[in-house]
This record gives C-alpha cells, sequence and structure tokens, in this order.
C-alpha cells in the first residue's frame, strides 16, 4: 500500500474498521458549542439581570474569527459588557463580543447586564437569542426560554435608571431626545445643549479678557 494515492489508503482503512468516510473526513475540525442563560428568570421590570453567554470548542483544532453576537431586545437597558477574551462593540441594541481565536477545550464568557425598563411592547412574550460564527463553519444559535410579557413586580433594591436626557451628552449609548417645533421638524436637544454649553464658554472667557 505503500504505492497508492492518501486517499485510497483512508478509504481502505475507513472499509477495513469499519469507521464512515465522512467522520474521518471532519474530525479535524473545530466545533464550538454556545449557550446563553440568564439570572434571575425570568427578568423584572425595574430590577437587574446578567445574560451569560458561554462558547466552548469542543473539537481537537482552533476555531478562528469567533464573533459572538445578542441582538438585546429594546425593552431591556444594557448598563455593562464583559468578556474574558477579546474585546466587545455596541451599536444601539445589538452587542457584538470579538473572541478571536478558541483553542480546543477552550472556554470563553461574555456578559451582558440589562435592566428591564418596559414590559414587552405589545405586551407579547419576547425571548433573546445569541449567535457565534466562526471561519469556514456553520453558524451557532442559543436562546433563552421565552421571557413572559409582564413580568411581576420588582422585589428588593431597585436598579436606578436615569431617564435619557439625564444621562451624559457623550454617553455612546445615549438615545438622542427630540423637541417638537412648532412647523419644523424635531430638533435633538443633544445638539441645543452641545451649543448652548459652548456659547457658555465662550462667554466665560470673553468676560475675563475684558476684565483683565
Amino acid at each position: 500500500m505503500r504505492h497508492l494515492p492518501k486517499f485510497l489508503i483512508v478509504l481502505a482503512t475507513c472499509l477495513t474498521l469499519g469507521t464512515p468516510l465522512s467522520a474521518a473526513a471532519q474530525f479535524n475540525v473545530p466545533n464550538p458549542v454556545l449557550e446563553i442563560t440568564v439570572s434571575p428568570f425570568p427578568m423584572v421590570v425595574n430590577q437587574g439581570a446578567r445574560i451569560t453567554i458561554t462558547a466552548t470548542n469542543l473539537g481537537p483544532v482552533n476555531a478562528d474569527n469567533v464573533v459572538i453576537t445578542d441582538g438585546v431586545p429594546n425593552n431591556l437597558w444594557v448598563y455593562a459588557l464583559s468578556t474574558t477574551q477579546g474585546n466587545y462593540t455596541m451599536f444601539n441594541s445589538n452587542v457584538e463580543f470579538h473572541i478571536g481565536t478558541l483553542a480546543p477545550n477552550q472556554v470563553v464568557t461574555a456578559t451582558i447586564d440589562v435592566s428591564v425598563v418596559r414590559a414587552s411592547p405589545s405586551d407579547t412574550p419576547f425571548n433573546n437569542c445569541a449567535g457565534l460564527t466562526y471561519h469556514d463553519g456553520l453558524a451557532r444559535l442559543s436562546c433563552l426560554p421565552t421571557q413572559p410579557a409582564v413580568s411581576r413586580p420588582a422585589a428588593g433594591p431597585v436598579v436606578p435608571l436615569p431617564p435619557n436626557g439625564a444621562r451624559p451628552i457623550n454617553d455612546p449609548y445615549r438615545p438622542p431626545v427630540f423637541l417638537p417645533v412648532a412647523g419644523g421638524s424635531p430638533i435633538d436637544a443633544s445638539s441645543i445643549l452641545l451649543v448652548l454649553g459652548a456659547a457658555s464658554l465662550l462667554t466665560a472667557k470673553l468676560i475675563k479678557r475684558k476684565r483683565e
């Protein structure tokens, strides 16, 4: 068998040992497994909760370019993100954890700290799913159990939730606050505050110069 092509040698070995060729061909591939949990469950209005996403590579080789994505429902306020490897980005309510390489048997944990600011819109049940993608592999998906539409009243300490207008203007997750203007389009209050702040600083400098 020394002069036979490698494929024929593998085929002959598989037939001899009774092992399917497909199993032999797929042996040296990554196998990331994704799991999402939340505590407490069900989540309660005005109470904090932690969403935990765990990725484990059960395969014998590295999983490269691993990215975990979670489209957080818009009735949850995200106030903290963390990951044991890599970094994260957030745009609107879409969170991405850029993990990178996941070695065999390696476990990476990402967390999303949230608070339920209101019951689910239109009083329908909702859930939250996380997805994982990696180089040359099929995407993985894991979902929380369906969350009841209306949660029971919060018990114990309530997580403080400052209104959008009370959050710092430079907060990247601060939604714009619009003010109605008669006969025109809505104006972003953030822009007005920035202009007023700049005008105040300029006025203070001019007064200081005159006094000097």
